[in-house]
């Protein structure tokens, strides 16, 4: 609904149930601020009688002014029967669930917590026209195609190297692309409990490659999971946010990929894993890959690293463990950013150069950011990052994982 909209909410009981009254509850998110406030009822006064089918109900009804401002507008019913109360609201089991939100509802006892909405939006905000009508192919960069072999890790030749991560695993690509995937899960495989360093050798080239088929399909935009340098094969473990991971091409390679992009009039989305990094990357730096003295030197290291307090360290013991910090998910090869700090809001969106900026400057069309709900980003982080990519890209999407 758009602000300052009228809303009549109608609410229909069997006749001879005995219902003396029905009350509106509603809780009033706002989206600037990221604060709750409620409840406020609202008297749904008798209305009229109604026969269907030969049965009698009752119908209450309520007009309600939606708010002024942005807000979600939550809401659920209260029903009066006899000495007892009654409730009508959401039957979806959380914020997650999917399948039954914005159902038909049910009734309970006492309060519940899910509720009905209705989002309240300004009615002059502009989404990007070009996302409106765009067709999204999405590509796991490393599982779509291999078009150059030589940026391969741990080929005969190869100009990547191979290299050896979290400390012990080894990485590898597979010589043949349908091999099927080692489990790690499987003490009795040779990759035990080794969840990232297993490659098939898809890269930017490949994509390129492929874009004549790519828009055979009718698609004019690429969106990728995580293109940065980073220690795993789905790379949402960033190792450096101002470099293309080196197997999938490098720098050089989104250059190439983007000016055909541009020449064929298609946009690109980049996946923003702003809400954690790597335990092995190079702001981090847990097992002593890079070195480096203070302040050039990993956050686990040092006390005096120009990274140690971008990270939530919960005490100062160097070099760190896995019980000296947080990490996403409670998995240690994913330290956490520290949002409210300062310096992390200029790295990513703010000082010149930044993240954001930067990309766009090398051909984003639009971000995706992942766990974007994650309660490790306070409210005010969206509200701010958004202000300033549109004065970067104004027609950029920016598109959330919640």
């Amino acid at each position: 609904m758009p602000e300052g909209t009228p809303v009549t909410l109608r609410f229909r009981t069997l006749h001879s149930s005995g219902i003396w009254g029905v009350t509106a509850r509603a809780y009033l998110f706002d989206t600037g601020s990221g604060t709750t406030t409620g409840p406020v009822d609202t008297g749904m006064p008798f209305d009229q009688n109604i026969t269907i089918n030969g049965t009698e109900y009752d119908v209450w009804k309520t007009t309600l002014t939606m708010p002024s401002a942005p807000t979600v507008y939550y809401y659920k019913f209260k029903i009066n029967r006899d000495m007892t109360n009654g409730w009508y609201s959401g039957d979806y089991l959380d914020d997650y669930d999917n399948v039954h939100k914005d159902g038909t509802g049910v009734a309970s006892d006492g309060e519940p917590f899910p509720s009905f909405q209705f989002t309240v939006y300004d009615p002059n905000f502009q989404t990007p026209a070009w996302l409106q009508r765009a067709n999204v192919y999405h590509i796991m960069p490393d599982r779509f195609r291999n078009g150059d072999q030589t940026n391969d890790y741990c080929r005969q030749g190869s100009t990547t190297g191979c290299p050896v991560y979290y400390g012990s695993q080894q990485a590898f690509t597979y010589n043949i692309w349908n091999t099927q995937i080692c489990d790690p899960r499987d003490s009795k495989s040779a990759c035990y409990n080794q969840f990232s360093n297993q490659f098939y050798g898809g890269d930017l080239k490949g994509m390129q490659n492929q874009l004549d088929y790519i828009q055979s399909l009718g698609m004019d935009t690429i969106y990728m999971n995580p293109i940065f340098s980073a220690r795993s094969y789905h790379r949402y473990d960033t190792d450096s946010y101002l470099h293309i991971d080196p197997a999938l091409g490098g720098d050089a390679a989104l250059s190439s990929l983007s000016t055909e992009l541009n020449r064929r009039k298609m946009q690109v989305i980049l996946d923003g894993v702003f809400n954690q990094g790597s335990s092995d990357g190079l702001y981090f730096d847990r097992y002593n890959r890079l070195g480096g003295t203070p302040p050039n030197i990993g956050a686990c290291l040092s006390l005096q690293s120009q990274w140690r307090t971008w990270f939530n360290f919960t005490d100062n013991n160097v070099p760190c463990s896995s019980a000296d910090y947080i990490g996403w998910f409670g998995l240690d090869s994913l330290p956490t950013w520290n949002h409210g700090l300062d310096a992390v809001e200029d790295f990513f969106y703010r000082a010149p150069g930044n993240v954001t900026q930067y990309w766009y400057s090398q051909g984003a069309s639009g971000w995706r950011f992942d766990v974007a709900d994650d309660g490790n980003f306070p409210h005010s982080w969206w509200v701010d990052y958004r202000t300033h990519a549109k004065t970067y890209n104004g027609n950029g999407p920016l598109i959330g994982e919640v």
